[in-house]
């Protein structure tokens, strides 16, 4: 298989016209692009290592040829933004030894004068290993990589492995995005490192967990590769689902964590998850995950809508808030998982859907929207809510509120203004009865609204 062809003809230029890189002992691409190259997928990550030269020469041959710095000197990285916009990593072979915990508990150092063999021994699996020759066009592929994606096996490189427990969480996007299965031998070497996990903070356990719901071919199997090493004993209220049953409308009985990575697997798979933005992605398979983790899964119209009210002080004692807060994720985007539940749970108690639902169900899933909604409903394929499902689709399009929600036409001021009422606590009361008389289609316009309120203040007593 040729690489040459996944590799930008301006990185051949950069090696040809840069007289550092031409007389250096060699200089190779390493990494994602060239595991990317032979699944034929073009990379837009290049990571260049360069043998046999000093760091400051490197920087000065690559600066003719766009903005140069270097990220993080101890790790004698150089990245070069080209005037063509694309982005490059210059490397030099390096030496980690672990001396303390964390990932900046490593003595790095830069070692121009390693073999391949060296320097490709401290990567993480067989198939982030496979090294490409610029000079010579061929793969250096010393540890089997090759033979491994070809196989659809993932596995570690060597004893390296266990200096970063980050590498099991790598492990698991990657069984997640290429549909790898786990070599024993790294199934059981992951198990052993199990109580590294604290080594690791909030910030680099949500990039794998991104990378897992944005990149994800079968999410399913990232949880299950959890599963199998025994990680998934950190997030106690994901696993805890395994013994959560879920009883079948149609006769039968599964596990509730069995259920959701269907879910997860049929969502990834629907024509508009190609369109879909990195942040909705996640939004979407962290919702699936959060579906029935807490205790309470029922709740009524008044109790849904006093949570809208209240979405900015979650309970940190909730099964989701801490399922979210361990793994990292960003409060606007827990924002947008839990519009999400609530609207799952207003589904629930719907029975015969008017236009005055619709109007709620939008309110209650801001600021997420119903289409999202609509897609992990689809999702979950309860055959018997299809109907349901197809008819909120069908008004919620022909309402025009698909992707928005009903904003309040009674606010504040016009209540001040209409009412003649000093300001204070009561004008908000008044305010949420209006907008709840407004989503029950009790009125529709700033005309209509104020004679709704006029009738509404003989009737109310501050």
């Amino acid at each position: 298989m040729s690489i040459s062809k996944y590799i930008p003809e301006e990185l051949f230029r950069i090696f040809a016209e840069t007289r550092v890189l031409r007389e250096s002992r060699a200089c190779v691409i390493v990494g994602g692009a060239i595991r990317d190259a032979l699944r034929g997928i073009q990379s837009t990550d290049f990571d260049v290592e360069v043998y046999g030269v000093r760091e400051e020469d490197l920087q000065e041959g690559l600066s003719g040829w766009g903005k140069v710095c270097s990220v993080g000197k101890c790790f004698g990285v150089i990245k070069l933004k080209t005037a063509e916009g694309r982005v490059y990593d210059f490397s030099l072979p390096r030496r980690d030894s672990k001396v303390a915990q964390g990932h900046k508990g490593f003595k790095v150092q830069c070692d121009p004068e390693l073999t391949f063999y060296e320097a490709a021994s401290r990567r993480d699996f067989t198939i982030n290993a496979i090294l490409y020759d610029l000079r010579e066009d061929k793969l250096i592929d010393l540890f089997n990589g090759e033979r491994d994606l070809r196989n659809g096996v993932l596995r570690h490189v060597g004893s390296a492995f266990v200096e970063d427990p980050l590498r099991v969480l790598r492990g698991m996007q990657f069984v997640s995005r290429l549909n790898l299965r786990t070599a024993p031998e790294t199934i059981d070497l992951c198990r052993r490192i199990i109580s590294t996990y604290s080594e690791l903070s909030k910030e680099r356990i949500y990039g794998e967990w991104e990378k897992w719901a944005v990149k994800s071919e079968k999410p399913s199997l990232g949880i299950k590769f959890l599963e199998d090493t025994g990680w998934l004993k950190h997030y106690p209220d994901l696993l805890i689902l395994r013994e959560k049953v879920f009883e079948s409308s149609y006769g039968g009985s599964t596990d509730w964590l069995a259920i959701i990575l269907d879910v997860c697997d049929r969502l990834v798979l629907m024509e508009e998850w190609k369109w879909f933005s990195s942040d909705t992605r996640i939004v979407l398979l962290f919702s699936a995950l959060c579906l029935s983790m807490d205790e309470k899964e029922s709740f009524n119209e008044e109790e849904l809508f006093q949570m809208r009210r209240d979405e900015n002080r979650q309970n940190r004692e909730s099964p989701t808030v801490k399922f979210l807060f361990s793994v990292g994720i960003a409060k606007w985007l827990q924002k947008r998982i839990f519009s999400i539940k609530r609207g799952w749970s207003f589904l629930r108690i719907l029975k015969n859907i008017s236009p005055s639902d619709i109007r709620k169900l939008a309110y209650l899933v801001y600021p997420e929207s119903i289409q999202n909604l609509i897609c992990l409903c689809k999702a979950f394929e309860e055959e018997n809510e299809f109907n349901k499902i197809s008819r909120i689709e069908f008004l919620a399009k022909s309402m025009g509120i698909e992707t928005s929600a009903p904003v309040p036409l009674l606010k504040g001021e016009l209540i001040l203004e209409v009412s003649g009422l000093p300001s204070g606590p009561h004008i908000g009361k008044i305010q949420s009865a209006a907008f709840i008389a407004q989503l029950d289609g009790e009125f529709m316009d700033i005309s209509s609204a104020k004679v709704w309120l006029k009738k509404y203040l003989k009737t109310y007593e501050t």
